[in-house]
């Protein structure tokens, strides 16, 4: 009910068992695929605090009922997250014609997200590049990039397909951005002067987070045509 009492339980930014309090705000009606997958779902919108992480923990009541999964946080709408309803996450536990195709949406609903916030980042990593070596803003942008990369990563992280094949391409994605934070941890380490300057090391570096990025786009296209 609007007013009630809420506890949100997850992992935010990797910090596991952590607990937040707020209310619920109302119900709401939301395209959780962002027009991706179709139907309507109801949630459960409440001001507990949520970030990448608290995917998929509990939403309980004081009285220690299960109301709801959290599932969504928008950061434009500052304060807000978003829970499925225990029932609904019930009846979806129920559907016994759960397939490979409603996996392959389920993903694309999530990873809309992650697209949109990995591209962000490769914004930033590339003002960091274009900011002459060694310079303070340099290093700022670098350690922005690697903060924002981690806790997109463990947001990924905690995302748990049920395929096989959607497992594969959640794990290419991981590998990704592990080299993504492989090259700019380098860039940012020779900055502050932890380790000495190599043309070599960079281009490397660079060649594996390029390759990681083919594989997984390969795959994505590769079950996206399955479907289309």
């Amino acid at each position: 009910m609007t007013g009630e009492d809420v506890m949100a339980f997850g992992s935010p930014l990797g910090l596991a068992d952590t607990v937040t309090n707020g209310i619920v705000s109302t119900q709401r009606d939301m395209d959780l695929a962002f027009g991706v997958w179709t139907p309507l779902v109801r949630t459960i919108q409440h001001n507990a605090a949520l970030a990448p992480g608290s995917s998929g923990g509990p939403l309980v009541n004081l009285y220690g009922d299960w109301i709801g999964v959290n599932t969504l946080v928008l950061r434009e709408w500052a304060g807000f997250g978003f829970a499925v309803t225990a029932d609904h996450y019930y009846w979806l536990r129920k559907q016994e014609d759960y397939n490979l195709k409603d996996d392959w949406f389920s993903y694309l609903s999530e990873a809309h997200l992650w697209h949109e916030e990995l591209s962000k980042i490769v914004r930033v990593h590339n003002e960091a590049v274009a900011t002459p070596r060694g310079s303070a803003r340099e290093i700022e942008l670098f350690s922005q990039v690697l903060l924002d990369l981690r806790a997109l990563r463990n947001e990924v992280a905690s995302y748990q397909p049920t395929y096989a094949e959607i497992q594969n391409l959640r794990q290419l994605y991981l590998a990704l951005l592990d080299a993504s934070d492989a090259h700019s941890a380098f860039l940012l380490d020779t900055a502050v002067n932890r380790l000495p300057w190599s043309q070599d090391t960079t281009d490397r570096l660079f060649n594996s987070y390029r390759r990681a990025f083919d594989a997984y786009w390969a795959e994505w296209l590769r079950i996206d045509t399955l479907f289309r």
